[in-house]
């Protein structure tokens, strides 16, 4: 445990003088050197982890997931298949497919036409 404290006070202590040595560097450029590190983690992201590459799906998913205003289902559904014993499982509490949300709708949608 102690040595844990000494090795974190260490890295502190490190990154500490090495920020006040590049503020007086710096100096003014600051934003300048900060705008180009950006640029270099977008580039090496885009080119090498990808990290950012499945994002903008994400971000729609989580925003229909929890907006406000939540749209109201069609009740025009028309289901079409071979299997007549998965239409039936439509009329059932246990969908024969599974999509996030999709039960809820289902409910709402049941009995209005």
């Amino acid at each position: 445990m102690r040595l844990q404290l000494i090795i974190i006070s260490r890295v502190r202590f490190f990154l500490a003088s090495v920020s006040s040595m590049l503020a007086q560097r710096w100096k003014n450029n600051f934003y300048l050197y900060l705008a180009v590190l950006f640029t270099l983690l977008v580039l090496a992201d885009v080119m090498y982890f990808h990290v950012a590459a499945n994002m903008r799906q994400t971000t729609f998913d989580m925003m229909m997931r929890y907006r406000i205003n939540v749209a109201k289902p069609d009740p025009d559904i028309v289901i079409v298949d071979i299997n007549e014993a998965r239409i039936a499982a439509w009329q059932s509490d246990k969908l024969p497919i599974y999509e996030p949300g999709l039960d809820e709708i289902v409910k709402k949608v049941r009995g209005v036409n």
